[in-house]
């Protein structure tokens, strides 16, 4: 009888606990496989703000050391948006004309490379921390995590071009074209360090990856 009852339990029993565990597999997968869109953002946000003020206290600390009286000039706010998204290619414009930032305002010459180098370098970091924070365990996903970034660089990218226009009193317009400021300063550039970024947290990998294909 116990021989009965033991194999009634385990007919009864058989497959259900199988099934539940080819489940579970399944759905942490497809958990897995989501990509943290939102955090992305926040971290191009975050990217972007970091430049823009490192920008800013550059374009500030400038005009102090100038001497410059920027009453009759845009803001330092503006001048900081325009050396941030020229030194990412977007094209500077007088009145629709390509013109040199440092035309526009005293001392510039000197600090120029900042506004190239401060966004390049917070890209390569934050694509860096993004694909840490997914834990890309190969090239590919890390190249996919530090491109997550650029939707929220890109956003605030386009705002600041079309607010920091500036019109002087004689009707002079200055700022940065909106196009190149998408294409280039919000875009490709971003994109490129910002992968290259991430494609650095993933580096020790594909290199141990190729040294066990030589030694095998």
């Amino acid at each position: 009888m116990a021989d009965e009852n033991q194999m009634e339990y385990d007919e009864s029993g058989a497959g259900q606990p199988v099934q539940g565990a080819g489940e579970q597999p399944q759905a942490a997968s497809d958990a897995g496989s989501e990509l943290p869109v939102k955090e992305g953002a926040v971290f191009g946000v975050g990217a972007f703000l970091l430049s823009y003020l490192t920008s800013l206290a550059v374009v500030i600390g400038t005009f102090a050391l100038g001497g410059v009286d920027a009453d009759d000039m845009a803001a330092s706010w503006e001048f900081a948006a325009w050396g941030l998204l020229s030194g990412l290619g977007a094209t500077f414009e007088v009145d629709g004309e390509v013109a040199s930032l440092v035309s526009a305002g005293g001392g510039f010459g000197n600090v120029a490379i900042v506004f190239i180098l401060v966004p390049l370098v917070v890209l390569l970091a934050a694509g860096y921390s993004m694909a840490k924070y997914t834990d890309a365990t190969d090239a590919g996903e890390a190249a996919k995590a530090g491109a997550l970034i650029v939707p929220g660089w890109l956003v605030l990218a386009v705002i600041f071009s079309v607010v920091a226009e500036y019109e002087t009193d004689a009707e002079v317009t200055m700022g940065v074209a909106t196009g190149d400021a998408v294409l280039y300063a919000g875009v490709l550039i971003p994109a490129l360090f910002a992968i290259a970024g991430g494609l650095l947290y993933s580096w020790p990998d594909p290199v141990e990856k190729a040294m066990e294909k030589i030694d095998g």
